[in-house]
């Protein structure tokens, strides 16, 4: 048995056994049909989608147009099964912890480092309120997704159009994602020199627009534009001028970790 074998071997046992742990974290809540109110909130306002009404249109939810499409699908597939449609979330954490164990492994080149940190994200998403099914769970996937493209294929120019896509539909799942985008620019900056940094740069931007210049055009056709805006600027915005009760649970989520 040669080496490139053995390699490979190895890297599917570790995610079959990813994905045991996983299932076994993931659902060890399975039998309570609500464990937080908010993916009951997601799955009703994404039924709206069946009487060809756009996101938001009648029953406004703080994140974004895909996110309640892609709910609606999820929701669709699943058969209306509420167990299903935790299976699917389930999958999509299986997927990001993929992408995870092969970003760390390009990093390091050390396979046991690679599983340890994809075992490691999966036990720190084995609290009751950090399931997937959330938001900041969908905007990670397309992320993950993103800077492995970026890991694997920098030199092609249009690498970075699709990047700058994936992080569009990232903000258009949940809007906060968007401060991705600065480490992003910053690490080009110091990549790059200052032309192709500015092509990168413009690569990037391009492909972020053309998702929101969809939905943009979509609210706009709908006569629903003032609710596009209360969804990407006004109410984020208000969040920002918040309090600090952010730090707060982020204490406490440690805490309880």
């Amino acid at each position: 048995m040669n080496l490139d074998f053995q390699n490979i071997i190895f890297k599917y046992a570790n995610y079959l056994f990813l994905l045991f742990i996983l299932i076994v974290t993931q659902n060890e809540l399975l039998n309570y049909e609500t464990i937080e109110w908010d993916i009951s909130s997601y799955l009703v306002a994404s039924q709206d989608i069946k009487n060809f009404h756009v996101p938001n249109q009648n029953q406004w939810e703080s994140k974004g147009p895909i996110f309640i499409y892609l709910y609606y699908l999820f929701s669709i597939i699943s058969g209306k099964s509420f167990v299903i449609f935790k299976i699917i979330n389930d999958l999509l954490l299986f997927t990001i912890s993929i992408v995870l164990y092969e970003i760390t492994y390009i990093k390091t080149s050390q396979k046991y480092i690679a599983f340890s940190a994809s075992l490691f994200f999966i036990l720190f998403m084995s609290q009751p309120w950090a399931i997937s099914g959330y938001s900041e769970i969908y905007s990670l996937l397309f992320l993950s997704i993103s800077y492995l493209l970026l890991l694997k294929f920098r030199y092609s120019k249009n690498i970075f159009v699709f990047i700058g896509i994936l992080f569009s539909i990232s903000t258009l799942i949940n809007q906060g994602t968007v401060i991705f985008l600065i480490p992003l620019l910053v690490s080009e900056y110091f990549r790059s020199n200052q032309k192709k940094f500015i092509n990168n740069s413009f690569r990037i931007l391009f492909g972020f627009l053309i998702p929101h210049l969809i939905f943009l055009i979509l609210y706009l056709m709908t006569g629903l534009i003032d609710i596009y805006f209360a969804t990407f600027v006004t109410i984020p915005l208000g969040y920002i001028s918040a309090n600090y009760s952010t730090f707060y649970e982020l204490i406490v989520f440690s805490r309880e970790l």
